[in-house]
């Protein structure tokens, strides 16, 4: 009983933060760089986190910038 819990509870620690990793790479593929803070944590998902949040804010920007938006419909 206690293997199954602790299986459980391993598989949501992992799962989770991979899970909102996966929905910020599928918000960024489609342009869309409003999301939540990177995960706050010290293990490979929160570096990742921060690798993709980044990037993801600075996309923001530019997108959001008025001068560069005719040339990202001229490509």
């Amino acid at each position: 009983m206690l293997i199954v819990l602790l299986s459980i509870w391993y598989s949501r620690v992992v799962t989770r933060p991979l899970l909102s990793l996966n929905q910020r790479a599928e918000q960024m593929k489609s342009l869309d760089c409003s999301g939540e803070e990177p995960l706050h944590r010290k293990d490979e998902p929160g570096n990742l986190s921060n690798t993709l949040f980044k990037p993801s804010s600075k996309l923001g920007i530019t997108l959001g910038q008025k001068d560069f938006l005719p040339m990202l419909r001229l490509n």
